[in-house]
């Protein structure tokens, strides 16, 4: 049994950590038996460093570009990068900046100011390790271009960017890690957001906007590690043996942002497991099939079968998993088969938000369980006269056109003739949910 503890728990109701560890909590953001704060860690104990932080947002970035108010010499510059035919524009949004002006004097200046104003090493002679987290991969390299061409002393390993389609990238970062080992900076795009115990980091460069809150701290936890034995010097305190702070340089507002918006606007999606995905498809169903163009008695019996397979899923529930117990009121509702007879939209919700994420199932093949995710969701399609009906067709045809590949298997030369129908596409467009369930279960296995 592995148990994972989240350091930052998160509000989201389908990964609450305070409902699932039975913690009272309130709209703002829960209400913990023990919290153990940064504050704690960095000024109580002593086991974390504490950060100062330049909110040093440039106009570029920030407000775009007024062409009236550049010196002459910026303006040459402008006018030397912009791409477009035609003379300069008096005004460049912010949106367009990535395009025209996200490049050399933007750049140039929050390289210059890391190197003059960040942490050093090495008696000052060497900025100290940094981290800038990049907003894609052309830009990252961008950056490590640019600034080769700032530094040209120090090309070669010096600045490095790192991203997921980089050949040696785990290596990259195993050196960063090393104190004395170039890279000293690292230009990442979500490779050194979380998870790296780089001590020696002194320096974070936020050169992108960060909308989730959960994931700016983790970020900013790059620089949170002790290093006694580095040698370091700033602006602050001149040169001195242990890192005492780390500095972050926030071009792009990150700080701005959660001062306005505390919680940030996180992007996370609610993610779903493959089993909750597929008991919601499945009450979905039951739903749909109390509708008067079903009451046939085929269509009925196909409903009787799935609600004996739903209602068996929640009487199965353990109730000493404090998961269970959490949502024990819906599970005690539910245990009662004739609550399944007729679901209102109410039900449906209830077992869809607090009795599918609780659900688990005897089949521990899990492409077989993809095979009925995906015939479950033809079904819906279907019978809801869903836009995504054809995609979903398309996905099965395909299926079965690789099954008809497989012929030496004695399995599925026994089901070839259901088989070529699935792979014909001109059948699909006319098969019924009926039909729609035999191939679900006459082909799952093989899949």
């Amino acid at each position: 049994m592995l148990v994972g503890l989240t350091a930052t728990p998160k509000n989201d109701v389908s990964h609450n950590t305070y409902d699932f560890f039975e913690m009272e909590h309130d709209d703002k953001g829960g209400i913990p038996t023990f919290a153990y704060e940064y504050e704690d860690a960095v000024y109580k104990d002593k086991i974390l460093v504490p950060y100062y932080n330049y909110e040093a947002k440039t106009k570029f970035l920030d407000k775009g570009i007024e062409y009236g108010t550049l010196s002459e010499g910026e303006k040459q510059r402008l006018e030397d990068d912009f791409i477009e035919d035609g003379p300069v524009p008096e005004y460049i949004p912010p949106e367009k900046l990535n395009k025209f002006i996200f490049n050399e004097g933007t750049i140039d200046t929050v390289l210059q100011d890391l190197m003059e104003n960040g942490i050093k090493i090495y008696g000052g002679d060497c900025i100290g390790k940094t981290i800038i987290f990049a907003q894609n991969k052309r830009h990252a390299e961008f950056i490590v271009e640019r600034f080769q061409k700032l530094y040209p002393n120090l090309e070669g390993n010096f600045a490095k960017r790192i991203t997921c389609e980089d050949v040696f990238a785990q290596s990259i970062i195993d050196d960063f890690k090393i104190a004395d080992k170039e890279p000293y900076i690292a230009v990442s795009v979500d490779m050194m957001d979380t998870g790296v115990d780089a001590p020696a980091c002194v320096n974070l460069v936020f050169f992108k906007k960060v909308f989730s809150k959960i994931k700016f701290w983790q970020m900013l936890g790059r620089g949170t590690r002790l290093c006694p034995e580095l040698l370091c010097c700033d602006n602050i305190d001149g040169e001195y043996q242990g890192k005492r702070r780390f500095l972050i340089f926030d071009y792009c507002g990150n700080f701005e942002e959660f001062r306005v918006n505390p919680q940030g606007q996180s992007s996370d999606k609610e993610i779903f497991t493959l089993t909750e995905s597929i008991y919601i498809k499945q009450i979905s169903l039951l739903k749909g099939l109390q509708d008067e163009k079903f009451s046939a008695d085929e269509y009925q019996s196909f409903r009787n079968v799935l609600v004996k397979h739903c209602h068996k899923c929640v009487t199965q529930l353990n109730t000493e998993f404090a998961s269970v117990k959490m949502q024990r009121r819906f599970v005690e509702k539910f245990k009662n088969a004739d609550k399944f007879t007729l679901l209102s939209e109410g039900d449906k919700g209830e077992l869809i938000k607090n009795i599918a994420p609780l659900v688990v199932f005897d089949d521990k093949d899990e492409a077989a369980k993809r095979f009925d995710n995906l015939m479950y969701g033809v079904m819906l399609a279907e019978i809801n006269n869903l836009p995504s009906a054809g995609k979903a067709k398309n996905n099965l045809w395909r299926t079965a056109e690789l099954l008809t590949k497989a012929v030496s298997v004695p399995q599925v030369k026994e089901k070839l003739s259901l088989i070529k129908k699935v792979a014909d596409a001109e059948f699909l467009k006319t098969c019924d949910l009926l039909t729609l369930e035999n191939i679900r279960v006459e082909l799952r296995g093989l899949i």
